[in-house]
């Protein structure tokens, strides 16, 4: 099961990726991202790290892949607090920043699958107190490989695997203790729930694209394709 919602979030770190049926690889590097207007539509990030201040572009990015394969869209999002009223709604967090890493090395594998995408991504809440925080994570996959798209985690938290098993206890790319598996589908009560999980698995073209959700816990989670 997903961890409970808690009050405030340290600085969680996620890194995903999305495989089809074997392991994965990474890119990398360093640079500061920059907005100064709220713009309304995910800023599209050149560089190989950085972070923008939210809300700006509604603390939303894309982070396209190394090969230029894939992208990865990431909007951090603030859930109601116990006490809303039930028609309160999720919105885009107004605090702290969102931070990405592209990485081509350091590959986090889920047993049995060969990923898709040579890079992985990172993604994290900085200096942020917000509780309640979930990542909206939409992943363009163009791959040839065959068998089903899936979406492979890295995180400090445990969570259930798409077999039904707990993720797999590994030590994480920065040496921190962790898990990793892939996601299993959301079932209906999970959605916009603090619970690690995929959403949906959809063609498009000769693309799959890819929607999950991640909560913003445990500290510095990885994740690869």
């Amino acid at each position: 099961m997903g961890p409970a919602r808690q009050k405030g979030i340290a600085p969680a770190l996620v890194a995903a990726v999305a495989i089809f049926g074997c392991a994965a690889a990474a890119a990398g590097a360093v640079v500061r991202g920059s907005g100064r207007a709220a713009a309304s539509s995910p800023l599209v990030v050149p560089t190989d790290s950085g972070s923008i201040p939210c809300p700006t572009h509604r603390c939303a990015i894309k982070i396209p892949s190394d090969a230029s394969t894939s992208v990865l869209s990431v909007q951090a999002m603030e859930l109601p607090s116990a006490k809303a009223p039930s028609s309160a709604r999720s919105k885009p967090a107004d605090k702290g920043m969102l931070t990405w890493t592209r990485q081509s090395n350091e590959p986090l594998t889920c047993d049995g699958y060969t990923a898709s995408d040579p890079t992985s991504f990172q993604f994290y809440l900085g200096n942020s107190t917000l509780g309640n925080v979930l990542y909206s994570v939409t992943y363009t996959v163009n791959s040839t490989a065959r068998g089903p798209a899936q979406f492979c985690l890295g995180a400090r938290f445990k969570f259930k695997t798409a077999s039904g098993a707990d993720a797999r206890s590994v030590t994480l790319p920065n040496g921190l203790s962790g898990f990793v598996g892939l996601l299993p589908r959301c079932r209906t009560n999970q959605l916009g729930e603090l619970v690690a999980c995929l959403v949906s698995s959809k063609p498009a073209g000769s693309n799959t694209v890819l929607t999950a959700q991640v909560p913003a816990i445990g500290g510095d989670p990885w994740g690869r394709s």
